[in-house]
């Protein structure tokens, strides 16, 4: 008697008469214009077929040109870092779509290729799902397009670590009082990956600030959460 897996043939055939799965890309979405001093972003998908175990990239321009090829392994999301300071902060954790997404970051090359490439026109980035056996079973695509007006200028932001706190109603308490020092202000260019660090350790919350016109003078409210 034959004991090993039954394959159902008729079912592979059915399979792939049907065609490939429809992949759902999840970030960016269909139509996102990019400014263009952007640093590359994390592309999400979610593929429905388990068969897929790596991944075919293409990039096609509305404009014309070489087609760019690239292979991904779409490496799961893995959730970011945790100051080791904030005791009782809410751990990081991601929602049950990202937790079964894929990713793919092009490289600095690729994706300076992919803002300017479609200067008159959108680009079009095919996911294609490939078995082991390099045989296509999901497809899905996103279009993107690239604007004239960069953003031309840092963000300027407070890192607030996210930690419960009882509150009073009329008090002004986004954190335990041993953690407000841990607020830190950041500022972020886009076309960077990551922030730089301006100021912390700072004695109350002071959420209200004001920039001068030529962005070279900040003024801050220190009167504390109580106008103390």
């Amino acid at each position: 008697m034959f004991k090993g897996p039954i394959i159902c043939l008729l079912c592979l055939t059915a399979a792939a008469a049907a065609g490939p799965q429809s992949i759902l890309v999840d970030y960016p979405k269909d139509g996102t214009v990019f400014p263009p001093d952007f640093a590359p972003p994390t592309f999400l998908w979610r593929d429905p077929n388990p068969a897929a175990t790596h991944w075919a990239i293409s990039v096609e321009f509305r404009a014309g040109g070489a087609r760019l090829r690239m292979q991904s392994a779409g490496e799961r999301m893995q959730p970011g870092e945790i100051d080791p300071r904030c005791v009782g902060a809410v751990p990081p954790k991601l929602t049950p779509e990202e937790a079964v997404a894929h990713t793919w970051n092009p490289d600095a090359r690729t994706w300076a290729t992919i803002k300017t490439r479609p200067a008159n026109g959108s680009a079009t980035i095919t996911i294609t799902g490939l078995t082991d056996r390099g045989q296509t079973v999901s497809r899905g695509s996103v279009s993107i397009e690239t604007s004239k007006d960069p953003v031309g200028a840092p963000i300027f932001y407070r890192d607030v670590p996210l930690i419960p706190s009882p509150t009073v109603k009329g008090v002004i308490k986004p954190l335990p009082s041993f953690a407000i020092g841990l607020i830190a202000w950041r500022l972020r260019n886009v076309s960077e990956t990551s922030s730089r660090k301006l100021m912390d350790g700072l004695p109350t919350c002071v959420n209200c600030h004001s920039f001068a016109l030529d962005g070279k003078t900040l003024g801050l409210d220190v009167d504390g959460p109580q106008n103390d």
